[in-house]
């Protein structure tokens, strides 16, 4: 996800699964408005991203569970 440098720590939409190797790996929600409920709902998790340009696939980041229980195995949107 690329971006500008602003200063703000983004909270962004992410669907968290848990592959064959145990790590947990985050999905970018396409709509992240602030009206876009059905993401918001679909979303499992909030990756917390610090400022600068953004973040390229496959790298690390930190994120905020928002129901650990329940993030599945497998994604639930593919």
């Amino acid at each position: 996800m690329a971006r500008q440098c602003d200063g703000k720590l983004h909270l962004v939409r992410v669907v968290v699964t848990v592959d064959g190797d145990g790590r947990l790996h985050a999905r970018l929600m396409t709509r992240q408005g602030s009206h876009q409920l059905q993401s918001m709902a679909l979303a499992n998790a909030l990756a917390l991203l610090p400022d600068g340009e953004g973040v390229g696939a496959g790298e690390t980041i930190r994120v905020l569970l928002l129901s650990p229980d329940t993030v599945p195995v497998s994604d639930p949107l593919a």
